[in-house]
């Protein structure tokens, strides 16, 4: 045992004691080079990793931006398209029924779909291409997109009604018409509150390839 000065007050105490008995100055445990080294890697670890995951979250968030505009465009672009086949289809149809020299207007209807058989084949693959990625979607990242994808959604339930129109024609002439406008009127007004959420959607038309 030795006697040594304490560093607060300056009596002497015994180095087996750890609190000086006069002042209670208690000399704190010094770090050691090893772990004040590996307190530096935890905490680079730590704000490594929290970088990371912000720049994962931030990524996608934008993959799933990007994924829910082309979806929304590419409803709306070919929506149109699909329309307009709807109303050609309206159109031979009806110049069936009221020509005297028509007596078939399901092989005329049936013609139409053939003539325009590539373009109504685009036509079912991006319905096809808008379905996996409303599924895709369904995993919203944060409860701001909610009120988006559920008009989306609705979007998208009146937009295969108007694609089922074009490349499946059915019933009779006037049920096709008023179905064909009931879809294509609300069609219109889906999409105008879903531009409303998302405006952003308008930019990505021009993304969508045109179907002929």
């Amino acid at each position: 045992m030795a006697l040594i000065k304490c560093k607060e007050c300056g009596k002497e105490m015994s180095d087996t004691i750890k609190k000086c008995p006069n002042c209670g100055y208690k000399e704190k445990k010094k770090i050691s080079k090893k772990t004040l080294i590996i307190i530096v890697v935890l905490l680079v670890t730590i704000i490594g990793g929290g970088i990371t995951t912000g720049k994962q979250q931030e990524k996608a968030k934008k993959e799933y931006d990007d994924t829910l505009y082309i979806t929304g465009a590419k409803m709306y672009v070919t929506g149109v398209v699909a329309e307009y086949h709807c109303s050609q289809i309206a159109s031979v149809w009806h110049d069936c029924i009221t020509s005297r020299y028509c007596s078939d207007f399901n092989s005329k209807i049936q013609n139409y779909l053939t003539t325009n058989k590539e373009g109504l084949k685009k036509l079912e693959d991006y319905k096809e291409d808008v379905s996996k990625n409303i599924q895709t979607l369904k995993n919203i990242p944060n409860s701001d997109y909610q009120k988006t994808y559920d008009k989306l959604v609705e979007l998208y339930g009146v937009y295969t009604k108007l694609v089922e129109q074009a490349i499946s024609p059915s019933g009779n002439y006037t049920t096709y018409i008023s179905n064909y406008n009931s879809y294509s009127s609300e069609f219109k007004s889906i999409y105008d509150e879903l531009k409303v959420l998302q405006p952003e959607i308008e930019n990505y038309k021009d993304k969508v390839s045109d179907t002929d």
